[in-house]
């Protein structure tokens, strides 16, 4: 599959749920992000930096657990780490889980002198 073919196959922002409610709250927040007084509300935020969202940097509106409503503004490193521990819980074989193409393992080839030693 192509990248054009995957990206067809997601649809537009609608039809993955975010309409027009969603983007008219993504601007009052980017507001508040240009404005520097947007913090991330991520549980666990991974930025070294802290919390504080500075003006001009990209920023994710976040999803509450269960997809209910909205958490507010996040660093997209916290939100996509967020959802990719949701989304792969501890405890399930990634193998078994869904399928996935096979990886090729490359193997290192031991060196060898050239003459007897």
């Amino acid at each position: 599959m192509t990248a054009r073919q995957r990206r067809e196959s997601r649809g537009n922002t609608v039809a993955r749920g975010y309409g027009a409610a969603h983007q008219a709250l993504r601007k009052r927040v980017a507001a508040d992000v240009e404005a520097g007084i947007a913090f991330c509300t991520a549980p666990e935020c991974v930025v070294r930096a802290g919390r504080w969202i500075p003006p001009g940097s990209p920023f994710d509106l976040g999803h509450l657990p269960d997809r209910s409503g909205y958490a507010g503004p996040q660093h997209p490193v916290c939100n996509r780490r967020d959802g990719g521990k949701r989304g792969n819980p501890p405890g399930i074989d990634p193998k078994t889980r869904r399928k996935s193409r096979p990886v090729k393992v490359w193997r290192r080839q031991r060196w060898q002198p050239t003459q007897p030693w």
